[in-house]
């Protein structure tokens, strides 16, 4: 069946309709070329250039008193010092200043004066928009703006434009056959009008430059091909490309031409950073692309497997920013929202935090150099700095050990709070607090969390600390009346000035540990220069000293004005044994008996050490004796063997100094029988635990044992069911034995 549509149309009518329709396609063929065709130019550094022909139009630049020079650059690295950007002979000309990564501008008045922009303001090897501003309406004449930001910290009127000028305007060259540009140039404007600094920022972020009354050149540089391009102010203007200057094509949509075109996130369709859709552009960012991120509902999160790039980022106030893979950020990243680091944040820019920032990975993370606002640290990997860092509000420590140099420092602005701190959450290396408030450094070394703190400072001071777990320097030499000094740890404070007091407190986390057995006798001490002497004010504390118990407390003194290196001293050290280091106490069996196994790191006044022996953890013997190095700062290696040992052993040395001063090791349990593993549920557990395995009405007696090897509790026999609720948080193990002997052991933790 045919149909014959032209009687009911008419021919005319449908010869118009065809036409009509063919017009509609050629008009969507040329929108979409043009959408492809949006270019800049690449000059080779050697030959190539623009020739802008001097006319009426150009000449609009003569003599003006407010005036705009801008363009979009890419400096390529091996770029030329000196090169031009742009030249007017006799009237301006703005050019690359290799030595110090800046822009340099020209005026000429008779005679050429010459300024520039702050060093490393223009560095190679990214896109950045440039614009040189004469504005009578400001304090000082002349602005320099790159990438919206003013950096020209001069103040200088500079000269309006020359008049009278009829010479040509030559871009990439001087023309006359010298300063040649290597690199990439658009969007070149010339207005004779001051431009405002939103205008410059909206044209860095959302719009294409257009033409208006005051613009003389306008080169978008989008032809792609061809040896001219069109002044879009006036296009009966000669523009001419020279010597081979080579087109290249932007990847951007119609109308989205700039180098720094914003992609904004909208998510749209997920939280997924790497769905195109997500964006505003419907395309992922690129490397040079600004990007912005304001309070969604869907916020973006980039998976550990992705990564992702910018030049510029906003993040907005609300906003959050989870990035578990890898953001590369190559110019300003402000956040003015919450910023979360799980993989790997690299800024080869300036990070603004204006509000938080919290890494949170599970390996090992690099936080790069900057000023943050609220910095939270939450990776049991740790954490080590890319440069010298700040915190202005608050630093908390919820798990991980920041590690700092004395290059790559942190420091707490005035003011700046802190919270959290742990045997798993400190500051490893020098720590910086500005400020007169009271202040207790979260300082530690080698797993171990030990503070240090300041108070009543007498005016607002710098105090940088940092606190070293090995044997202080020098430990033997001290003046009366102290009978010894610390040979476990040390912390080093000082301030930049020579004047203010503070109090100054110690902390210990393991008395323990540290050696720490009687409050009275305890004393702060510094080094000064020979010797340890007793730091002298008025002195208190706070805690419990136990040497055969963990416990936590402090020492403070009052009024001390020299600061250096503290420790630990006591004038009583059969109360006070400031440790021998015992590394490891162990066990095995041996053909003649029990071998017991330990090494020493130090030993200060060491007598030696009684091995003593138990069947109940309640009632101890003595066993042997065996003699100690007294003072040695070397590894000491200690066994002993008990040829007559019972079917289950516990285990621990009574550590002897030449005072009569002692303490005790942790306890090892030693059983020659062998053991049966028992189950103990829930694990880790809150209030109650379980045994279950083995019948309750066997066992003849039961254990809670500490992981030091300390009685806790002993076990009913009776009950299944266990009551640990007043326990500290920790690990521990249940041990139990039948009625024929048999041990049953199992560890459980308690949160």
């Amino acid at each position: 069946m045919e149909y014959n549509l032209a009687p009911k149309f008419g021919i005319a009518k449908w010869n118009n309709i065809i036409k009509a329709t063919l017009l509609v396609f050629m008009l969507l063929f040329s929108l979409l070329s043009q959408a492809q065709n949006q270019y800049y130019l690449d000059f080779d550094g050697s030959n190539d250039f623009v020739k802008y022909i001097d006319d009426s139009k150009l000449e609009g630049m003569n003599g003006a008193t407010k005036y705009t020079l801008e363009a979009w650059v890419y400096v390529d690295a091996n770029c030329a010092d000196g090169a031009d950007f742009m030249r007017r002979n006799s009237q301006f000309v703005l050019y690359y200043r290799k030595s110090s990564n800046s822009l340099g501008v020209g005026l000429y008045h008779g005679s050429w004066a010459y300024y520039h922009s702050d060093d490393n303001s223009l560095p190679s090897g990214g896109w950045h928009q440039i614009a040189v501003v004469r504005n009578t309406a400001l304090a000082h004449y002349l602005q320099i703006y790159i990438d919206g930001v003013d950096v020209f910290s001069s103040s200088y009127n500079a000269y309006a434009l020359r008049s009278l000028i009829t010479t040509n305007l030559y871009i990439g060259n001087d023309g006359s056959g010298g300063h040649y540009f290597k690199g990439y140039i658009d969007e070149v404007r010339l207005s004779a009008a001051a431009t405002v600094l939103s205008s410059l920022h909206s044209k860095i972020s959302d719009s294409e430059y257009v033409s208006n009354s005051y613009t003389k050149a306008l080169l978008h540089f989008d032809e792609g091909t061809d040896t001219s391009t069109t002044n879009a102010a006036d296009s009966s203007s000669s523009v001419l490309l020279r010597n081979g200057v080579t087109w290249r094509k932007w990847n951007y949509k119609p109308n989205h031409i700039l180098p720094l075109a914003k992609n904004e996130w909208t998510g749209t369709i997920s939280t997924d950073w790497s769905v195109d859709g997500n964006w505003s552009r419907d395309t992922l960012p690129s490397a040079e692309s600004y990007v912005l991120i304001p309070d969604v509902t869907n916020d973006p999160l980039m998976d550990a497997s992705n990564s992702g790039a910018c030049n510029r980022m906003d993040l907005e106030a609300s906003a959050i920013l989870t990035v578990n893979g890898t953001l590369t950020v190559g110019d300003t990243f402000t956040n003015a929202g919450n910023f979360v680091v799980g993989g790997n944040f690299i800024n080869n820019g300036v990070y603004i935090d204006n509000e938080s920032t919290k890494f949170n990975g599970s390996s090992a993370q690099t936080m790069p150099a900057a000023e943050y606002n609220k910095l939270e640290i939450d990776n049991s990997a740790g954490i080590s700095l890319d440069g010298a860092s700040s915190v202005k509000t608050s630093l908390t420590l919820t798990d991980g050990v920041i590690t700092t140099t004395s290059v790559n420092m942190l420091t707490l602005k005035n003011g700046c709070s802190l919270s959290g701190g742990s045997n798993t959450a400190y500051v490893d290396g020098p720590l910086a607090k500005i400020g007169s408030d009271d202040f207790v450094f979260p300082t530690g070394d080698a797993g171990r969390w030990a503070r240090i703190g300041i108070s009543n400072l007498s005016a607002s001071e710098t105090f940088t600390a940092e606190y070293t777990a090995a044997t202080p320097n020098d430990n033997t030499n001290y003046s009366t009346p102290l009978t010894k000094i610390s040979d476990n740890e040390w912390w080093e404070l000082d301030r930049t000035g020579s004047t203010v007091s503070a109090d100054v407190s110690l902390y210990w986390e393991d008395s323990k540990w540290s050696g720490i057995g009687n409050m009275d006798s305890l004393r702060i001490v510094r080094y000064n220069t020979s010797q340890w002497d007793i730091v002298s004010g008025s002195m208190s504390h706070t805690g419990i000293a136990d040497l055969n118990s963990v416990q936590q407390g402090s020492l403070s003194v009052s009024g001390v004005s020299a600061f250096g290196t503290f420790t630990f001293g006591t004038t009583d050290d059969t109360l006070n044994m400031l440790a021998v280091k015992l590394l490891n106490f162990s066990w095995n069996k041996g053909n003649k008996g029990i071998v017991l196994s330990w090494n020493t790191a130090s030993e200060s006044n060491n007598y030696g050490f009684w091995v003593q022996r138990s069947v109940d953890l309640c009632s101890w013997e003595n066993t042997g004796f065996v003699l100690g190095c007294g003072n040695s700062n070397q590894l000491q290696k200690y066994t002993f063997i008990d040829y007559h040992p019972n079917s289950l052993n516990y285990y621990r040395l009574k550590i002897v100094n030449y005072n009569g001063g002692f303490a005790y090791s942790s306890i090892l349990c030693a059983s020659l029988k062998k053991a049966i593993q028992l189950l103990v549920y829930p694990n880790p557990a809150k209030r109650y635990i379980n045994i279950k395995g083995i019948d309750t009405k066997d066992i003849k007696e039961g254990f809670l044992i500490s992981s030091g090897g300390r009685l806790v509790q002993l076990i009913d026999c009776n009950q299944s069911k266990i009551d640990i609720s007043t326990l500290e948080s920790g690990h521990y193990f249940i041990l139990l034995f039948s009625k024929q002997g048999t041990q049953y052991k199992a560890g459980f933790i308690k949160e």
